[in-house]
């Protein structure tokens, strides 16, 4: 194979332009953020069972709020969960010992 063969053409080096698939993704980032911002303040709030409200209000202006709370705990989740996959597969991976014993318990779970 001749080296002219290998070298790549001029349009694979070259960036491609900004696309409407790509503002809709930095819309819904900013919209996130947003949300994340405007639910700051009340996730310093203790929860405790005698505090918490008797019914969930379903006013329209609140849904929004809502859903980013339960978006928060599934990035939350999702987040403990990475973590847990990396640490559990390092030590199933590097350890022999704990390789035998995690690995059933992991099939199990």
């Amino acid at each position: 194979m001749a080296a002219e063969d290998r070298v790549p053409t001029r349009g694979v080096l070259r960036r491609p332009g900004l696309r409407a698939v790509d503002i809709v993704v930095a819309l819904a980032l900013i919209g996130l953020l947003y949300g994340l911002l405007r639910l700051a303040p009340s996730l310093g709030a203790p929860f405790l069972p005698g505090t918490a409200p008797a019914a969930v209000s379903t006013d329209p202006g609140e849904l929004p709020f809502y859903a980013v709370r339960s978006l928060l705990r599934m990035f939350t989740a999702l987040v403990a969960s990475v973590l847990f996959t990396f640490v559990y597969a390092s030590a199933a991976a590097r350890l022999r010992r704990a390789e035998k014993v995690l690995l059933p318990v992991l099939d199990i779970l």
